[in-house]
């Protein structure tokens, strides 16, 4: 015979109740119904690992707050190991050696100039397919890795340090061929925006800053060329 099973919290009160007929012409089976819950249901004591303590709400509060703080410190962890503008923001020697600007201040003035046009330049590609005017605006080239002027900053770290693409793609974090976009797009826009600039001085603004040893010997000296070597990148070809 299976040995019978000790019921543990047993309510004296339960073992005390009326007997209860099923074939009462009278039925109660609501009492049936809470007298066996009563029997079967298990006790359920603190003791259990699934028992949890509700946290106030000032408690709750200040875990937010914690954990705001600690996203925010990993945001200015990784915001600081970026390559980018913002990171060389208060270094002007940095700026200097990567863009040739005298300071972050300047190379800032030089493109706020050209923020209003420069949100809706066009892809050198769309030019070559000769595509019309409205298609031109509606596509204006982005770039939705890097910020406007973080492309501008790529730029002019490629024309004043000459780094490679595949340079520019790790430490920019994009890839070569958007590198590549971004420096073509950029050549044309800035060529197109600056080519009307006068490039020469005028002839009284040479005079009043030409040396003394100058006027004596040259005095009509208006420029003076210079070779310079310039690193391209060129294809190779076995022809």
């Amino acid at each position: 015979m299976p040995r019978r099973r000790l019921v543990e919290n047993f309510d004296d009160n339960i073992a005390k109740a009326p007997k209860l007929s099923c074939t009462s012409t009278s039925p109660d089976r609501g009492k049936i119904r809470f007298l066996e819950k009563r029997l079967f249901t298990p006790f359920v004591s603190n003791d259990h690992d699934y028992v949890v303590e509700t946290l106030s709400t000032e408690e709750k509060l200040q875990a937010a707050l914690k954990e705001v703080e600690l996203l925010q410190n990993q945001v200015t962890t990784l915001s600081s190991n970026t390559f980018c503008l913002n990171r060389f923001s208060t270094d002007n020697t940095m700026i200097n050696f990567y863009t040739g600007f005298v300071n972050y201040e300047t190379l800032r003035s030089v493109f706020t100039a050209l923020q209003p046009t420069a949100t809706t330049m066009v892809r050198w590609s769309q030019m070559q397919r000769h595509v019309n005017k409205e298609n031109v605006n509606e596509n204006a080239f982005h770039c939705e890795t890097l910020l406007l002027i973080d492309q501008f900053f790529l730029f002019l770290c490629r024309v004043r340090q000459g780094l490679p693409e595949q340079d520019l793609a790790v430490r920019f974090n994009i890839s070569q061929s958007s590198v590549s976009r971004i420096l073509i797009t950029w050549a044309n826009y800035l060529y197109c925006m600056l080519g009307s600039l006068p490039l020469w001085s005028s002839r009284a603004a040479i005079d009043e800053t030409m040396p003394q040893s100058f006027k004596d010997t040259y005095p009509k000296t208006r420029v003076i060329l210079d070779c310079t070597e310039i690193r391209v990148q060129t294809p190779s070809s076995r022809f």
